[in-house]
């Protein structure tokens, strides 16, 4: 029983690590996709806008979204309305608290593994990462198996209890430079990224098995001369 509760609290502590450091890499590199979209989504065209004002404003709200002491947001070249403020806001309090529990996470990490170096836990942690591993793939599936835009509204009705998230595009113009299709790149890339993060992390423990059972090897034969 113990062993099974260290498995399950090894397993939701790998868990909770690499979604939170996913989501934080997500927003923290989205300028770059945002940058590569504006042609291909005609975002000059749509807003009037060039590509360096348009970088501007949308640097805006990740530095607003990330920056904990960053408590106005101010478009340069957009108006905003309450209700837009106010969904801003809950988004910018969720990514905080997960960037709360990715700090967390990682120190709790570190400790766990010293203590897999010692106590051999590696195997345990394999087995909880086999198991992570297929979650992202059951959320790609869900995604593709359902149209994206059902997807994205169910998302926002779980994450939000108001319907501040409806952009009004007079009221809140800025949700002309971020369409579905952007929201939709950014999905496919945090999935594609946690389940590169969990192979490594897969890989990188494989081989610290090995290399604890090659020093158990030399140990014994070491023992039996």
């Amino acid at each position: 029983m113990l062993e099974r509760f260290r498995l399950f609290s090894r397993g939701l502590l790998i868990f909770l690590t690499t979604l939170t450091a996913v989501i934080f890499i997500t927003v923290a590199s989205s300028p770059l996709v945002f940058r590569s979209l504006i042609s291909p989504l005609h975002l000059v065209k749509i807003s009037g806008l060039n590509v360096s004002t348009l970088m501007k404003n949308y640097l805006v709200v990740v530095n607003y979204l990330l920056n904990p002491f960053n408590n106005h947001l101010v478009f340069p070249n957009f108006i905003q309305s309450s209700a837009g403020l106010r969904h801003f806001f809950e988004v910018k309090q969720l990514i905080l608290v997960n960037n709360v529990v990715f700090l967390c996470g990682l120190i709790c990490s570190f400790f766990v593994f010293r203590s897999a170096s010692r106590s051999k836990y590696w195997l345990t942690l394999k087995r909880s990462l086999l198991f992570l591993i297929v979650i992202p793939f059951v959320l790609i599936f869900l995604m593709f198996a359902t149209d994206f835009n059902q997807f994205f509204v169910e998302f926002h009705m779980i994450l939000f209890r108001n319907s501040d998230w409806i952009f009004d595009p007079m009221r809140d113009p800025i949700i002309n430079i971020l369409p579905e299709e952007f929201f939709e790149v950014e999905f496919i890339f945090f999935f594609v990224l946690w389940v590169l993060v969990l192979l490594i992390m897969n890989i990188l423990i494989n081989r610290q098995i090995k290399k604890e059972l090659s020093l158990n090897n030399s140990m014994d034969i070491s023992i039996t001369r």
